[in-house]
C-alpha cells in the first residue's frame, strides 16, 4: 500500500494478518529479502511518477495478529 501522510510524507506499507502463530508473527515475514523487494518497488514507484528520493519517505508495517493491530512507523530502512 502505498499512502500520504497528513504532513505529506510518502508512506510504503506492508500489511501482514496473521489468524494464529504457527507460521509465526506476520512482523517475521517482513525478512531482509521482503524489505529489500520493498525498496526496490518504492524506487521504481518514485521514479516513474517523478519524485526525487531526496523527498520525505517511510517504510511502514501494519500487522494484524488475532484481534488486534499494530502499526510500525519507520519499520526499516
Amino acid at each position: 500500500m502505498i499512502a500520504k501522510s497528513p504532513e505529506s510524507v510518502i508512506v510504503f506499507v506492508e500489511v501482514k494478518a496473521r489468524r494464529n502463530d504457527v507460521f509465526g508473527s506476520g512482523g517475521a515475514a517482513v525478512t531482509p529479502a521482503k524489505q529489500r523487494k520493498i525498496i526496490r518497488t518504492a524506487k521504481q514507484y518514485i521514479f516513474d511518477h517523478r519524485l526525487s528520493w531526496e523527498g520525505d519517505f517511510r517504510f511502514d508495517v501494519i500487522l494484524f495478529e488475532k484481534d488486534r493491530m499494530e502499526h510500525m512507523v519507520h519499520a526499516f530502512f
